[in-house]
């Protein structure tokens, strides 16, 4: 029932309509799964201050890089999302500057250019 608006247009799946494939997985990892399903996704709307949302942010820039989505090169998440105010909605579709609040929230700076060494990054 609280999934029936979104029924009625998309295909919906979820972690127990799993339950076969993950009978032999720790159900402690079960959130973990979510996060690498949820990172793959086509698009992710996360919310603003939860560690969860900004891990699977975190995830998606890597793949960006891997990947090398549009925007890769200036650290932008394609599609990915806050479902909160229009401040905060679209800050993963242009590069931000660390800023507050740290704790919840992830920054181009960490899936960036992680893999060049020190003299790579002061060429630059």
């Amino acid at each position: 029932p609280f999934f029936k608006h979104l029924a009625d247009h998309f295909d919906l799946v979820f972690l127990s309509d799993f339950k076969e494939e993950l009978k032999d997985v720790n159900t402690n990892y079960f959130g973990m799964i979510d996060q690498l399903v949820a990172a793959r996704g086509r698009v992710f709307f996360g919310c603003f201050h939860s560690t969860f949302s900004g891990f699977i942010f975190r995830m998606r820039g890597y793949q960006s890089q891997q990947d090398k989505v549009d925007g890769w090169d200036k650290g932008v998440i394609p599609d990915s999302y806050y479902y909160s105010g229009m401040i905060e909605k679209d800050i993963y579709q242009s590069y931000g500057p660390l800023k507050t609040p740290y704790f919840s929230r992830e920054f181009p700076i960490s899936w960036r250019d992680i893999d060049k060494g020190i003299e790579e990054l002061s060429a630059l």
